[in-house]
């Protein structure tokens, strides 16, 4: 009982203080994205001279590319997650891969500079103001390798701390470690990867992005069985096929935006990182992580409780079904 009231305190502690973060975020976004608008607006009653480069149509929401590429995503989650459970895995393997799943969620939420550079990408081209939406591009490849670099070597340095809150156990820290090494040392991609997606998507090309997302399942669902079964890599050979399924889709989608003939391309001067744009991607993408955010701390004291009453075969168990 004593336990029991432990954890619902640090429950609503940590419920609260979330709330009340995203709260905060989520006027300081409502701001943002009026002094956006108002920009736009401006900018649409001035009598600004007309730009040599054809006027840019944004993609629709409801374009088909979108759509298929949410769902390619929603595949690429389970398939990720359950090539794990392969019937050569012991219990030890499904719950230390339902902690590095948590782990790893939070990582990705991590990467909140796409959410709020589509935006911005959107907005300015839409205003025609290409030479701001180039810099927005310079800066989410340069924030990205930042964020990328730092988180990745901080949770290097305090791993096994962080997997015991996460739920891991002596009998599966290991394996949780073996994976999440590989994922970690990768980051920079995985970040680089999901932010050059979002400015694909919101550059006008959805159907590059759908690609992005499709090749990556592909490739990844190939080499999963090489290097899982063939090379006898085992949850180690998982995290590698992940990591180079994205390598190979990143430099697909540097060599698109390489090149001088797209709307939005790299090119000297725009890799600066800039405070306005960085504190409006910031602003925008802030809500969406932080309701990710909350939903990993949900799940960690969720995998604490069965770590506790059930056990790791509990937590694997859950793992599963929360696919």
């Amino acid at each position: 009982m004593k336990n029991r009231n432990i954890y619902f305190a640090l429950a609503l502690a940590i419920l609260l203080l979330v709330f009340g973060v995203w709260l905060l975020t989520f006027f300081r976004s409502t701001l943002a994205t009026k002094r956006l608008a108002q920009e736009d607006a401006a900018v649409k009653q001035s009598a600004a001279p007309p730009s040599a480069r054809p006027f840019f149509n944004p993609p629709r929401p409801e374009d088909a590319p979108e759509n298929i590429r949410a769902e390619v995503m929603l595949g690429y989650k389970i398939m990720t997650e359950t090539k794990k459970y392969a019937g050569e895995y012991s219990k030890n393997d499904l719950s230390c891969s339902s902690c590095h799943f948590d782990g790893g969620r939070s990582l990705n939420t991590i990467s909140l500079v796409g959410v709020g550079a589509a935006t911005l990408i959107s907005m300015r081209l839409g205003q025609r103001d290409y030479e701001t939406a180039q810099r927005v591009l310079g800066n989410v490849l340069v924030l990205n390798m930042i964020i990328g670099i730092a988180f990745g070597l901080v949770a290097l340095l305090f791993l096994d701390p962080i997997l015991y809150f996460f739920g891991a156990s002596e009998a599966t820290i290991g394996y949780a470690r073996e994976y999440m090494t590989v994922i970690l040392l990768g980051n920079v991609v995985t970040h680089m990867y999901l932010g050059l997606n979002s400015v694909l998507r919101a550059s006008g090309h959805p159907r590059k992005s759908m690609y992005a997302t499709i090749n990556t399942v592909v490739i990844n669902t190939i080499l999963d069985p090489l290097f899982i079964f063939g090379f006898g890599w085992g949850i180690r050979g998982a995290a590698i096929a992940t990591v180079l399924a994205q390598v190979i889709s990143l430099v697909w989608q540097l060599r698109i935006l390489s090149n001088k003939q797209e709307l939005l391309h790299f090119r000297r001067g725009i890799y600066r990182l800039r405070k306005k744009i960085v504190r409006d991607m910031l602003a925008i993408g802030m809500s969406p992580f932080l309701m990710n955010l909350a939903a990993c701390f949900i799940v960690i004291l969720i995998n604490k409780g069965l770590k506790e009453y059930g056990g790791d075969l509990m937590i694997g168990a859950y793992g599963i079904v929360n696919r």
